[in-house]
Formats: C-alpha cells, sequence, structure tokens
C-alpha cells in the first residue's frame, strides 16, 4: 500500500539541503529511479532517446502512488519518506526533500501513470513547465511510469548548454550503474536509442552484479572484502594487484544502500592498495558499508551524492583495513613484494646490483618490438615531464640484462640501470603522439574484426568519445548491446590484449570538458596504447637491441620518466659503488 504524500510544515522544509536537482538528462533519471526504489520495486526500467533530451521514460513495479497523491506529488516539499525532525535525523530512504517531481515537471513535458495494487484504475497526469494539462484515469498494471520529453524545452539558455546526445547518454549509463551496483536484489535495465546498455536481473549476489554492470572481464578475478569494526560492515570486492585501473572512477562506494562520492574514503581505499600496485594505477573497488541511519547525515548535498560521517576518521580506517586484508591475503599467492617507493629505489638497486655485478647477457634476438619503435629522435615531451635531459654520457656499454626487465650498462662514472618497458613506453608515446597531432596514427587493419564485450560505462564512454577513439588509430563499430567490432587497430599492436587495452582507454576517455580537458584524457589515451605496444618486462634483449633502446633515448629530451611518471633509468655513480665496497 502506498504511503501518504503531505506537504511538509515550513520549519522542516526549511532545514532540508534544498538546490537544483534538475542538471540534465542523467540527474532526470537519478531521481526517478531513486523513486523506484523508494517505492520498494522489484524491477526498473529506463529508456532514453538523443541521450535524454528527447526521452526519457522510467518504468517500475512499486507500490505505486495513491489517486488522491498523484497530483500533490508535483508541490514542492511533497513527500511521504519524513514527517518530522526526528525522520529527517535517520532517513532510510533515497529521496526525502520532495524536491524531484516538481523541478522535472518545471522544466520539461511530463506524463505520470500510477497505480496501487488493489485500485480498480491508475491514474495519468500530464504536465508542462509545471502547468497541469490532463487528469484522467486509464489502465495499466500496478506500479509507475514517468515520461520525460522535450527537457528544458521552456528554458532555451538551459538546454544549449547540454553536451552531444553520446555525452549525455554515458552520464546516464553511469548513474544507472552506480545504482545497480549498490542494488543487487532489484532488476535493471537501460535502453537508449534502442540499444539496450544495461540488463542486470534481480536478487543475484554481488559478484554477479559486478558481471553483469562491469563487464565479465573485470568480474572474472576479483577479490572477497568482509570487515566488521562495532556497528560498522564493510562487505563488497576489489581487483587484485594485477588488474590496476588507470583511473580511479571504478571505485564505487555504496552506504546503506546509497551510492556515493566521499573523497575521504576514496582515498583510503587507494592508501590501502598503495602499498601493492604502483602510484599511477588504481583499484577497482565495490565496497558497501552497513552502520545505523543516525551514524550519517544524508541532508548534506542537494543531489544527495555526498554524506557526512559523525565519525569520519574511524570509518576511513576501517575502509583502508578491509582493502589491506584483501589484497595481503592474494599478495602472497601471486602479487610478490611491492614495488619501492621512489626514494628507496636506489639503494634497492645498488643492493641488487651486488648479485650481478658483471654479468654478460647471450642475449637472444626479441620479438622485434623494438624494431619500429627505437629509430630516430622525438620531439620534446608532453604533459610535465621532468626538464632532466636522459643524457646518459659516453657510449655506454652493455653489460646484460638483469630478471629480463633491467638492462645494466657501464657508463663512464659508474653503472646504469635501464627500464626497458618504460624506456620503450617513453620512445612510442612521443612516436604515436607525433602521428596523432600530425593527422592521424597509423592503422592496421584486422583480417578477421574481433570482437570484444564492454561494461555499458565503457561502451558509452567510447561512444561519447568517437573523434578521439578513431585518432588513437581504432575503427569499431556496434555489435549489439554493449559488443563492438574491432575492424582496425593502431599499427604494432598485433598480438595486443584489445579488451584489456580499450577497456583502459575507455576510462583514460573519462567525460571532461573544455578543451585543455579533452586533450588531457586524449594523452593519458595516448599513454595506454603506448604501454600495450612496448616490449614488456620479461621479454629478452639483444645486444643491439639494447644499444638502439639506450641511444635513442638519450636523444628524446625529457624523457626521464615514462609517460605515467615512472622512472627510465637509475644511475649508480662510481663513487656511490666505491663507498658500497669500502674503496672511498
Amino acid at each position: 500500500m502506498a504511503v501518504s504524500i503531505r506537504i511538509l510544515p515550513a520549519n522542516l522544509a526549511n532545514q532540508i539541503a534544498a538546490g537544483e536537482v534538475v542538471e540534465r538528462p542523467a540527474s532526470v533519471v537519478k531521481e526517478l529511479v531513486e523513486n523506484a526504489l523508494d517505492a520498494a520495486c522489484r524491477e526498473v526500467s529506463v529508456e532514453t532517446e538523443e541521450g535524454g533530451r528527447k526521452l526519457i521514460r522510467v518504468v517500475d513495479d512499486g507500490g505505486g502512488i495513491s489517486p488522491s497523491d498523484a497530483r500533490l506529488a508535483f508541490e514542492r516539499h511533497a513527500t511521504s519518506k519524513i514527517h518530522t525532525q526526528a525522520d529527517l535525523d535517520q532517513v532510510a530512504t533515497y529521496g526525502f526533500r520532495g524536491e524531484a517531481l516538481p523541478s522535472i515537471a518545471s522544466v520539461a513535458r511530463v506524463r505520470l501513470v500510477t497505480k496501487c495494487a488493489g485500485e480498480p484504475a491508475a491514474i495519468e497526469i500530464r504536465i508542462a513547465a509545471g502547468v497541469l494539462e490532463e487528469q484522467s484515469e486509464t489502465g495499466a498494471p500496478a506500479g509507475t511510469l514517468v515520461e520525460v520529453t522535450d527537457l528544458f524545452f521552456n528554458t532555451p539558455a538551459r538546454r544549449k548548454f547540454l553536451k552531444r546526445a553520446p555525452f549525455e547518454a554515458s552520464r546516464v549509463t553511469d548513474v544507472m550503474e552506480r545504482l545497480a551496483l549498490a542494488r543487487p536484489e532489484v532488476g535493471f535495465r537501460l535502453t537508449q536509442g534502442g540499444r539496450t546498455v544495461l540488463d542486470a536481473r534481480a536478487g543475484g549476489p554481488l559478484e554477479t552484479r559486478i558481471v553483469d554492470v562491469l563487464g565479465a572481464a573485470e568480474g572474472a578475478r576479483i577479490l572477497p572484502v568482509d570487515l566488521r569494526a562495532g556497528m560498522l560492515r564493510v562487505q563488497g570486492f576489489t581487483s587484485p594487484p594485477d588488474r590496476s585501473q588507470p583511473t580511479a572512477r571504478a571505485i564505487h562506494l555504496v552506504v546503506n544502500g546509497r551510492p556515493i562520492r566521499d573523497r575521504a574514503l576514496q582515498h583510503a581505499v587507494i592508501s590501502a592498495a598503495r602499498e601493492f600496485i604502483p602510484q599511477n594505477r588504481f583499484p577497482l573497488a565495490v565496497l558497501h558499508l552497513t552502520l545505523p541511519p543516525e551514524a550519517v547525515d544524508e541532508n548534506v548535498h542537494p543531489a544527495k551524492l555526498e554524506i557526512r560521517f559523525r565519525d569520519g576518521r574511524w570509518i576511513y580506517e576501517a575502509v583502508r583495513r578491509a582493502i589491506l586484508d584483501a589484497l595481503r591475503g592474494f599478495a602472497p599467492v601471486s602479487a610478490g613484494p611491492a614495488r619501492a617507493a621512489p626514494q628507496e629505489e636506489g639503494a634497492a638497486v645498488q643492493e641488487a646490483l651486488a648479485g650481478y655485478a658483471a654479468r654478460i647477457s647471450g642475449a637472444t634476438v626479441g620479438e622485434g618490438a623494438l624494431a619500429a619503435g627505437t629509430a630516430g629522435t622525438a620531439e620534446s615531451a608532453p604533459f610535465g615531464a621532468p626538464s632532466i635531459d636522459a643524457g646518459f654520457g659516453a657510449a655506454p656499454t652493455f653489460l646484460g640484462q638483469a630478471h629480463e626487465t633491467y638492462l645494466l650498462f657501464e657508463t663512464a662514472d659508474g653503472l646504469l640501470v635501464v627500464d626497458q618497458h618504460a624506456a620503450h613506453e617513453r620512445l612510442l608515446f612521443e612516436r604515436i603522439r607525433a602521428q596523432a597531432d600530425a593527422g592521424g596514427i597509423p592503422r592496421q587493419p584486422l583480417l578477421v574484426p574481433r570482437t570484444i564485450e564492454l561494461g555499458g560505462g565503457r561502451r558509452a564512454r567510447l561512444d561519447a568519445a568517437r573523434d578521439a577513439v578513431a585518432r588513437l588509430g581504432f575503427e569499431i563499430e556496434p555489435f549489439g548491446g554493449n559488443t563492438i567490432a574491432v575492424k582496425c587497430i593502431p599499427a604494432r599492436l598485433e598480438g595486443a590484449d584489445l579488451a584489456t587495452l580499450l577497456a583502459q582507454v575507455a576510462d583514460d576517455l573519462a567525460e571532461e570538458e573544455g578543451a585543455e580537458a579533452l586533450e588531457r584524457t586524449f594523452r593519458r589515451a595516448l599513454a595506454t596504447v603506448a604501454c600495450h605496444a612496448a616490449v614488456r618486462a620479461g621479454q629478452r634483449l639483444s645486444r643491439e637491441q639494447a644499444d638502439a633502446l639506450v641511444q635513442s633515448i638519450e636523444a628524446t629530451p625529457g624523457a626521464a620518466t615514462c609517460p605515467h611518471g615512472r622512472p627510465v633509468a637509475v644511475r649508480l655513480s662510481r663513487a656511490d659503488l666505491e663507498r658500497r665496497f669500502g674503496r672511498s
């Protein structure tokens, strides 16, 4: 039975963190789907056209709205969620302000059809720009349908600030994915432009929902997280150290069933993972925090995306400990020891060198990965690279290869250790950056197109950044659902893991506004392509390849680091060696 809707008294309404909740189609979808969840629905479906500018249709099988309350639902501060100050202090629903429907109806054409179980007929209401046009009875199943058309039709100044349809569609997908990860017991379906983007069935475990939302590749190897600390429980999953992400956008936080943004908790996750993954990489994490409602203040942000904890420091430490426990349980199996912090790497390399002082490599010829990437010089370093030149002095002499990862050279003043992957990655980055700026990266057509399934958010981001994807050297086409067909790839990427590569590129091409931000994300994606094309750790290199690599790095201004910021080389001066061996 539907709960009665009432207009809040003025003294209570004035204590609510009010604000504009309708910014773009994605915010409309968020508010309407949250209303469906508050109505105890088991299934909710969303359909959009033109990224939501033309149409947003949300259908649920929840409790519906009674005939006496249907019109009242469009009045400001009319809500069934709270009635007293005590209710506001212990909010257990998504919505409680009574602002969503009136705000949406004031800037669009809205059609509401709702029916409570047991009622003889449904109620249909049509409103345009906040004005009631029609109210009548109609036939419909129990539940609610809200149809929003021509968003911002009466406020053209706001409408013109909307982005292209693919961009707005990607924002809608993000909203639906976060809600779907927060409520695995509810079925979610999203259709955009006639194509099903998300289809997550109700009632499965969280790990199944992660596969439904983020894709099979992300859900294939995830580590369980489970920690109890007093009244707090932290549950969910995180990625193992060898499956880190290029950005922090794969960290999903849910508090009492509500997806939130919280920089402190995000930092807790990243801080814990930093013991196991490099500085420029991030974990995937889907974490559900459960704690008493009175320990959380949800009346902070107009869109209810941010909350305040009564004891934030304690919760921070609990989240950090939960991630640490999950990663430490996995690390001894296959992750190995954490990489040394930058300030410790010099000492670590010095210790290692004592074991293979003059190892001479009879290295076999590699797989040719260096052949196309080490010739010639590159232009100046791109974004923020140190101005330190990587010059190594007169013709370093190649001594050998350590752990099939580090190249050892003798210099006039000591020893030089080069990370072969970081060095080659920098060279390839400079080359493909210059090619992209000059008109396009050379492509390699595939004899048989590769089909790849991505999560809906990544699929939508690739759609939104179609021009940038083409600049990177990819040619992709829709292949049904969230599957794409890859017809061309950047040259030199034969044999690369395209599913992982394109997933990372989609994350690199996050939706940022402004020319500088878009170029920054494009450079990030270039670095990802270069990383996948570069020679890997564990690959044997010949003397000729090692010499060619160092000569090319020496001729590249600003090549002290790879595009992700890791050092290319570590020097050990003769004085350092003599001190360590007691010769100074």
